[in-house]
């Protein structure tokens, strides 16, 4: 969580704000994003952790969504987004998830804006057990089924993974990447740490 790592999402979000989207050609934007909630990431209690929770500095996964997701939303008329975690153990029963709701709502996944992603991702760590493995199909897939319903042009997908390293699921993951190139989609695939 160096100064620099914070530093090329600026560099990012600069670059992002330059490109003129019309907002002619897209009636609507509409942003998802899923957290990695894996055990590489280390104990959220502990300070080598990517998810630390400091009362004094973002982590460097909150560091991301905001710096990302800050300039993603002034695309996104509605503000509502999707926001889900995945690799991690669910309580009460322990159930792995590879795609479960950060607010805890199956019905509605909605968060308002990125700063209510950014509670809900807080809420969640307080809440399920980070475990494994780090799979991205689960999530690209559902995304993809969304965007598969729009034929009109009207509306366009933005997925944001924020991930810390090896992808589990390669095969899978690329099989759910070439279905969706035909698709009103993009994904954005953040890495934060070492890995």
């Amino acid at each position: 969580r160096t100064s620099s790592q914070y530093m090329r999402f600026l560099t990012l979000g600069r670059n992002v704000r330059r490109r003129n989207m019309s907002t002619q050609e897209l009636t609507q934007l509409n942003f998802t994003v899923a957290i990695d909630f894996t055990a590489s990431n280390g104990n959220p209690l502990q300070p080598t952790s990517l998810h630390y929770m400091s009362p004094y500095q973002l982590s460097a996964y909150a560091m991301a969504l905001k710096a990302v997701g800050e300039i993603i939303q002034d695309y996104d008329s509605d503000k509502l987004f999707p926001a889900y975690g995945f690799g991690a153990k669910l309580p009460p029963e322990g159930r792995i998830s590879h795609q479960f709701p950060l607010n805890n709502n199956d019905e509605d996944p909605n968060c308002a804006g990125i700063e209510g992603v950014l509670e809900s991702y807080f809420q969640s760590l307080r809440t399920v057990q980070l475990y494994g493995p780090t799979y991205f199909a689960p999530v690209i897939n559902q995304v993809a089924r969304a965007a598969a319903k729009i034929s009109d042009g009207s509306q366009y997908y933005v997925l944001l993974i924020i991930t810390d390293g090896v992808i589990s699921d390669m095969t899978q993951t690329k099989e759910a990447i070439v279905s969706a190139s035909s698709l009103p989609m993009s994904i954005i695939i953040v890495g934060v740490g070492p890995a």
